[in-house]
């Protein structure tokens, strides 16, 4: 619906309910507006459509200057600029974790910010199309990272919480994974 050179997006939620979310479009840029009319992001290049507008979570993913990151529903930005962020786990409401790219490398971080895995290659999950978050025991978790035919390409563990990274990695090659 266009208004005074605004095109109105409006999304729905998995249950077919109106989002308290919408997408807003003016001059290629986008924001995010309450339903009650607030702006609640900065214009962007891109925003995605999971997360805060579908009513997944109240985290979101946009770009600005080819460069990704995650912000919450007041705007506040909880993540660093990558060159791309996996929409599963934290921003579509499954897990407290989230897939980063930068330039080659990907990691596993938490909402809070810290790095929770090693780095891996970006060539070892480029035909993901979902992955899912599990956490084992109390001391790590695991990314399985699956193609469109739901076979698993790869796995990478993690550090749940991530500020024990360091005695997880130590564990899990005990283990041998």
């Amino acid at each position: 619906m266009k208004k005074g050179g605004l095109t109105m997006v409006l999304r729905r939620n998995e249950n077919e309910t109106e989002s308290e979310y919408y997408l807003v479009e003016r001059d290629n840029k986008k924001a995010i507006f309450h339903k009650s009319g607030i702006q609640v992001s900065d214009w962007f290049d891109w925003i995605s459509l999971s997360g805060l507008i579908k009513g997944q979570s109240p985290y979101y993913i946009a770009r600005s200057d080819d460069k990704y990151a995650i912000f919450d529903e007041n705007g506040k930005r909880i993540s660093g600029w990558f060159n791309y962020i996996y929409p599963f786990g934290l921003v579509r409401g499954e897990s407290d974790y989230y897939v980063a790219r930068e330039n080659w490398n990907c990691a596993v971080y938490h909402k809070n910010g810290l790095i929770a895995s090693d780095y891996f290659s970006y060539e070892r999950i480029s035909d993901t199309k979902y992955i899912i978050f599990n956490q084992l025991f109390d001391l790590f978790g695991v990314a399985e990272f699956f193609d469109e035919h739901g076979n698993i390409i790869d796995i990478v563990t993690y550090s749940e919480p991530p500020d024990r990274r360091e005695e997880i990695i130590d564990y899990t090659k005990l283990l041998n994974i």
